[in-house]
């Protein structure tokens, strides 16, 4: 079994891929003996066969018809013969110290099976760079899942997605894994790892390169088909942590979450409609009593607020930004 696997999944994003292929084999000890490449291109129609076939050997290339991001990661997972499973989204890049620094944390600490660190982005249009700023609580800690868990939906906010979390393979192997999670799947592996409640280590300093551009940052430009397949992710997640039996808190937080977007879902549609919005009152009525100590925080954290403003001044309010 090799020491670990950096997988890579990719749909038409050719222009990234070499780059993100280069980051790990010019990584601090890059050893083709103990670590391997897995390039999984979900039905890319650009030259992203053409880029990952000229690293020859030095990958393994899988292509498969285009079913979506959480299909390619089961594939990779499936695939995948390290120890320790890193992802890699193909438009990021990881900085040189990672792999070896990872696999040190997670060798020398068999208690951990999860780790993850902030990132550092790059805006690739304004030429920029800028750390990702995490709490100070959890840097360099060892946390159980669900305390984890409870930092980042009732505390913080989500940390560890991306190309930012590595996981024991061990840990990954058993969970279930349906096509509708689509690109949240990373939140959803994080989850789903927490929940197993053992141990996870925050690494202090950035080890990924987040590389901002259109396609990852323009949410204006988003269409009809794109937003449905955002709604479809979240309430593919909540269908999933709610067989697994999740904490009621985490449960009905992500609910929130889930009822939010789908009123997020309608006003961007242009659908926004006050059924909606009693159905969200409600729901928050309900499950009051899992928001407390401090409600307002979390309605303020979910973005519920805003849900409750005309579509006429919520779309004013965008083309204010917009003209900033």
């Amino acid at each position: 079994m090799k020491l670990a696997t950096i997988f890579i999944p990719c749909h038409n994003y050719a222009r990234f891929l070499g780059q993100a292929i280069e980051s790990v084999l010019t990584s601090d000890g890059y050893d083709k003996e103990t670590i391997e490449i897995i390039v999984v291109d979900d039905g890319s129609t650009d030259a992203t066969p053409s880029v990952a076939h000229s690293y020859g050997d030095k990958i393994r290339f899988i292509q498969q018809a285009q079913q979506g991001k959480a299909i390619a990661t089961q594939v990779g997972i499936a695939a995948a013969t390290g120890q320790f499973f890193f992802n890699l989204d193909a438009d990021d890049c990881f900085l040189s110290e990672k792999i070896h620094l990872v696999s040190e944390i997670l060798t020398h600490d068999l208690e951990i099976i999860h780790v993850f660190h902030p990132v550092k982005y790059w805006d690739m249009q304004q030429e920029t760079t800028w750390e990702e700023v995490i709490p100070n609580f959890i840097q360099g800690q060892k946390i159980r899942g669900h305390d984890l868990m409870h930092i980042f939906y009732v505390q913080e906010r989500f940390i560890g997605g991306g190309s930012t979390f590595v996981a024991r393979l061990d840990a990954l192997r058993n969970i279930p894994i349906v096509p509708e999670i689509g690109s949240y799947i990373d939140e959803y592996l994080v989850l789903s790892i927490l929940q197993q409640n053992q141990f996870s280590f925050c690494y202090p300093a950035p080890l990924s390169l987040y590389r901002l551009h259109g396609q990852n940052t323009n949410r204006l430009a988003f269409t009809p088909s794109k937003i449905c397949q955002e709604l479809q992710g979240k309430q593919a997640i909540f269908q999933q942590i709610q067989q697994q039996k999740f904490p009621s808190q985490i449960l009905a937080l992500y609910g929130l979450k889930v009822k939010v977007f789908e009123i997020i879902s309608q006003e961007m549609l242009g659908k926004k409609n006050w059924s909606s919005i009693w159905d969200l009152l409600k729901y928050i009525k309900h499950h009051w009593h899992f928001f407390k100590p401090n409600p307002i925080k979390i309605l303020q954290k979910y973005w519920v607020i805003p849900r409750f403003l005309s579509i006429w001044l919520l779309h004013w309010i965008r083309k204010l930004r917009q003209h900033r």
